[in-house]
Order: C-alpha cells, then sequence, then structure tokens
C-alpha cells in the first residue's frame, strides 16, 4: 500500500502540469491529501509531497488553491500547519494584487487562528515563525487594514500580540 502512495505522490507533479486547468475541481480532495501526507515521519513520503505541493503552487491558479490550503493550515496539526502557513504565505503577494477580498477572506481568519493559538507559547517554534512572516506579509499589503480587522476578530491580549510582531518583524 505505502509503495502505491509514493508511486501517486511520485506521479502527482506531471499529472498536475498536464491537469494544471481542471485542477480547481479537485483541489478541495487533494491538497488535504497532501497534508496528511507531509505530516509523514517517511521521509520519502515527505519529500515526495513536498514536491507535489510545489507543483500545484507552481502550475495551478493561485486564487484557485488558496481556500484549500487555508482550510488545511486551519485544521491540521502544528507541524502540518507551519509547512502550510509558509505556503500561504507565498502566494499572498500575488494573490492580494489580483483579488484582495479572497486573501482578507481566507486568508485573514488563518492568521486570527495561529495567533490564538499561539498566545503564551513559545515564540521560538516554526508556526510562530511562519505567523510571524505571514503577519510581515500581510501588513504590507492591507498597511493599517491589518489592525483595524483585528480589533473586530481578535481579543485585546491578541491585538497586542499582533501589534507586538508587527513590530518585531518589520524590516530595520
Amino acid at each position: 500500500r505505502r509503495v502505491h502512495g509514493i508511486f501517486a505522490l511520485q506521479s502527482m507533479p506531471k499529472l498536475i502540469e498536464n491537469i494544471h486547468s481542471y485542477f480547481y475541481h479537485v483541489s478541495s480532495m487533494v491538497i488535504p491529501v497532501l497534508g496528511n501526507n507531509l505530516a509523514s515521519r517517511n521521509s520519502v513520503i515527505h519529500d515526495k509531497t513536498v514536491t507535489a505541493i510545489k507543483s500545484v503552487i507552481q502550475h495551478v491558479d493561485k486564487a484557485v488553491i488558496l481556500p484549500a490550503f487555508c482550510n488545511l493550515a486551519l485544521h491540521s496539526n502544528s507541524r502540518v500547519k507551519s509547512a502550510i502557513t509558509e505556503q500561504v504565505s507565498d502566494m499572498v503577494d500575488d494573490i492580494y494584487r489580483k483579488k484582495p477580498q479572497l486573501v482578507i477572506r481566507v486568508v485573514l481568519p488563518v492568521l486570527w487562528s495561529h495567533i490564538d493559538s499561539l498566545s503564551g507559547t513559545n515564540s521560538l517554534g516554526p508556526l510562530f515563525q511562519e505567523t510571524s512572516r505571514l503577519v510581515l506579509i500581510l501588513h504590507r499589503c492591507l498597511s493599517n487594514e491589518l489592525l483595524t480587522a483585528a480589533s473586530s476578530s481578535l481579543s485585546v491580549r491578541n491585538q497586542a500580540t499582533l501589534r507586538h510582531m508587527i513590530n518585531e518583524t518589520k524590516p530595520s
């Protein structure tokens, strides 16, 4: 069974390259499966999954796949959350230029959830680092609109965390 999974993952980049125009039909089913494989401790499965995810991002319209990636970032274990949040961060700039409302609608809930789950935790972990990176990118796109949106969605404590992350991650 594992051999079939590895073969499927290995075939995925070429398949995605060939069906990229139609991938939106299956993205909500395929991306969660890739997320589950991303959590695998088997290095071959993990590496093939990373390659498949990169292929999806390279060949498929990012606005089509962003909601599925955000859903995965919201509902996965912390290892997968940090890896998927990294991918979401990489897509935000491109998508925001064309579809700012999509970013606001699907990425901000990911950010709010991550900030909420990070309150009072270790700020050295990968999820904190990727969340800080996402904050920086969203702040660059949304400017003060990010803080305005936070005021109606986050607790006062989490708003303070967000402001701290913005101030700490700004380039010098």
